[in-house]
């Protein structure tokens, strides 16, 4: 590789790594707006709730995989939380995705998408915009179910 074209790759490749870095700052700072009461820690941890300590790493390599942290790692809580708890996941979580999830899409998205069984289902899911009929065609495929068109 000649000389030119490795500081043309180097350049390309530093201003792709700003782009994402500014991006994943864009997606911290609509989390912070979406949970009113977390905080990034000295370990680089968002502390979504502190009461019960619900957090994640900010350590990743894509905006992609950070929005799927928020699904992953959040989802639980805004099915199985306690009444008070639950209710601050659900709406941050709808917050932050911009959409109107019911409780039984968040059963969905936890069954399917919590805890991080599925990395490749949830990278779908949200580059989709979080199009549940991803999650209800997967169920149907899961459970054997033939829809007839």
């Amino acid at each position: 590789m000649s000389s030119i074209l490795r500081k043309v790759y180097i350049q390309l490749f530093l201003i792709n790594m700003k782009k994402e870095e500014k991006e994943k700052q864009e997606i911290i700072n609509s989390l912070s707006r979406c949970f009113k009461l977390s905080f990034i820690n000295e370990e680089n941890e968002i502390i979504i709730y502190p009461r019960d300590n619900t957090y994640f790493s900010l350590n990743t390599t894509s905006p992609l995989k950070l929005k799927c942290k928020v699904i992953q790692w959040l989802s639980r809580e805004a099915c199985k939380g306690l009444p008070g708890s639950r209710r601050y996941h659900f709406d941050g979580i709808c917050d932050f995705f911009n959409k109107n999830f019911t409780p039984e899409d968040m059963d969905l998205i936890y069954t399917y998408l919590g805890n991080g069984i599925h990395q490749e289902l949830c990278e779908k899911f949200v580059e989709s915009g979080c199009d549940m009929q991803i999650l209800h065609d997967y169920d149907d495929e899961r459970r054997g179910v033939v829809r007839l068109v």
